[in-house]
């Protein structure tokens, strides 16, 4: 895993290391990726997120230190097999007076594999089994829950 000062490109104020962890199973040229973004503080959601939808997510993950840092890569090498499988994690190193939403969002949906992408704040978990819904009735209705 690589460290802060590695990270490249970005806006004024921040870098980004797009696939800071890459997924170990691939989007097909149907999938929908399911596109969120965190601080180092909500990862936790990220493996309900993955192992709910089942299927490729893209998380835009803020840090603004090497503490922090070391809090992804901790939850990276520790976390499920779910988020081994579908999780690309981009990373994005900003010390921000307010948090950057947009910038975030825009990151995740930027570096989605797929035409197609479902936006959700990271605190809505898709019902279990939601990316095969998709694959077996087409991609008209998704349901997350707000925990």
């Amino acid at each position: 895993l690589n460290s802060i000062s590695s990270a490249g490109g970005g806006r004024s104020g921040s870098s980004v290391h797009y696939y800071y962890y890459r997924a170990t199973k691939h989007a097909t040229n149907t999938d929908v990726t399911y596109t969120t973004q965190l601080s180092v503080d909500r990862l936790e959601r990220l493996a309900f997120i993955a192992s709910a939808y089942g299927g490729p997510v893209s998380a835009a993950v803020i840090v603004e230190n090497q503490q922090q840092l070391q809090l992804l890569q901790h939850f990276i090498t520790t976390t499920t097999t779910a988020v081994r499988e579908y999780v690309n994690v981009h990373l994005v190193y900003h010390q921000y007076r307010y948090y950057p939403i947009n910038y975030l969002r825009n990151i995740a949906s930027h570096a989605a594999t797929t035409s197609l992408v479902l936006h959700c704040d990271v605190d809505f978990i898709p019902s279990i089994g939601a990316h095969a819904f998709f694959e077996k009735n087409g991609y008209y209705y998704v349901e997350c829950y707000y925990y």
